[in-house]
């Protein structure tokens, strides 16, 4: 097996698979003395930039369905794109894995051993992808009984969306692995190529398929499907060229034992994935159930697009947590608990930060997504209690990304099963108090609050108290 040195300022490890230069400039990224902000800030902003695409290119989505003046078009659209989000949620088990898996192989210079690690998972990501196009695609009618009565006059806009909008799981699953495997090599830049240019071919593919071609809802899906195999053929590409993947590893199936410590850690965040979605196919169907006009779920479409903005700074904190503490580990566990406690300082800043950008940004945003006076109305009331729960949002994600940097991967699954127990006997409770259709909405949003709370609270109680967790600070946990 080819051993490349342990990380360093002379370490040919980030030449050896060609990382950019604005990358290599950081090659000691474990934290050490004062430099610890300056260090979380190098990997945060491209990952904030990374991950703030996407939600930017589903409002835009959203932007010219609305565009189209009709509430059960926007409904349906939202409804589809939830489900399909939530099967990539469930799939983002394998990349969640691999991150830290590939984080500790290049910390150690071991430049074979992070290349199986991204080989396994993209075999085990694409089955799962193959799963789920089948299900999607052959039975979208059914599919959309997740998230949608039966009787729902959106359904007929959701299952033209979703149709061919599942065309491109497999691809969103493999990119969701390269991406995993160059945020473990601590590449946040080369991923940001990717996705803006990716992201470019959906941005101005949408309104030509939308009105030009008069395809409406399904030309969303088609723009979609187009960027999203641009961006696995590219990443594909990349991963070859920086010796990530070889054609070797991905024509054989990988051995049970190569991918053992892939399942054993995945199997548990599988688990929490599951109990994850299903908490927002609850939020989801419960807002869209609300009224058959397709106003209140037109407004929670525009909520969550909103909401999903914010999420992407809480979600680049939760990256930080699950590269640096897995790196930092490598050093000692003093220095990753050291780590994790700047991390969680900047989740609860950067959740402040979120709330009040969001309420700040409502009065701007809602009248871009839709000119019906109806839905807009329908919208402010859901969207504060929503900029609100990123509150409890940033203690939630800093605490899960240093769970998953710790490999407290049966933690996140009990914590997630807790909130999700929480958040089933608040929607419970709201709907049995007989509120009027804004009100419900909002209380939807609250329970989603409350929720993330929760996981945040046992997440800090496990990463700090646990004898099991390496970052406990009780008596011989170093």
């Amino acid at each position: 097996m080819k051993q490349l040195p342990p990380l360093g300022i002379e370490s040919p490890a980030i030449e050896a698979i060609g990382l950019d230069s604005e990358v290599a400039r950081h090659r000691d990224w474990l934290p050490r003395g004062d430099v610890l902000d300056g260090r979380i800030a190098a990997l945060f902003f491209p990952s904030l930039a990374n991950l703030m695409v996407v939600p930017l290119t589903g409002a835009v989505d959203t932007f010219w369905v609305g565009r189209m003046g009709d509430a059960l078009a926007l409904a349906g659209q939202g409804a589809a794109n939830q489900l399909v989000q939530a099967f990539t949620f469930v799939a983002s088990f394998v990349p969640t894995v691999t991150v830290p898996m590939v984080a500790k192989a290049f910390a150690r210079g071991d430049l074979d051993e992070a290349r199986d690690r991204a080989c396994d998972s993209l075999w085990i990501a694409c089955l799962f992808g193959l799963f789920a196009t089948a299900i999607l695609v052959g039975l979208p009618h059914f599919a959309i009984l997740l998230v949608l009565p039966g009787d729902a006059l959106s359904a007929p806009f959701a299952a033209s969306y979703l149709r061919l909008r599942s065309l491109s799981m497999i691809p969103v699953v493999a990119s969701g692995v390269a991406f995993a495997a160059f945020r473990g090599c601590l590449d946040v830049v080369t991923p940001l190529k990717v996705a803006l240019t990716s992201n470019l071919v959906n941005l101005l593919l949408d309104p030509i398929l939308i009105f030009s071609c008069g395809m409406g809802v399904a030309g969303a899906a088609v723009a979609t499907v187009v960027s999203e195999v641009f961006a696995a053929g590219v990443y594909l590409a990349l991963l070859l060229r920086r010796r990530l993947a070889s054609w070797a590893r991905l024509v054989r199936a990988p051995d049970v034992s190569s991918i053992m410590p892939l399942l054993r850690g995945s199997s548990a965040v599988l688990v929490r994935n599951v109990a994850w979605n299903a908490i927002m196919l609850l939020r989801a169907r419960s807002a869209c159930s609300m009224d058959p006009t397709g106003v209140t779920a037109a407004a929670y479409t525009i909520c969550l697009q909103i909401y999903m903005i914010g999420m992407a700074l809480l979600y680049a904190i939760q990256t930080c947590g699950s590269v640096l503490v897995a790196s930092a580990l490598a050093s000692s566990r003093a220095e990753a608990r050291r780590v994790a406690d700047r991390v969680m300082a900047w989740g609860v800043a950067l959740g402040m930060v979120v709330c009040a950008m969001q309420l700040a940004a409502l009065p701007v945003l809602v009248p871009l997504f839709t000119p019906l006076d109806s839905v807009r109305q329908a919208v402010y009331g859901p969207a504060t209690v929503a900029a609100l729960v990123q509150l409890a949002n940033g203690l939630s994600y800093a605490s899960e990304g240093v769970a998953m940097g710790a490999g407290q991967w049966s933690a996140l699954t009990r914590t997630t099963l807790m909130g999700l127990v929480i958040f089933a006997i608040g929607l419970q409770v709201s709907t049995n108090l007989g509120l009027g259709l804004i009100a419900a909405h909002m209380s939807v949003w609250a329970a989603l609050g409350l929720n993330n709370a929760v996981i945040a609270f046992g997440l800090i109680t496990h990463n700090y108290r646990s004898a099991t967790s390496p970052l406990a600070r009780v008596k011989g946990a170093g």
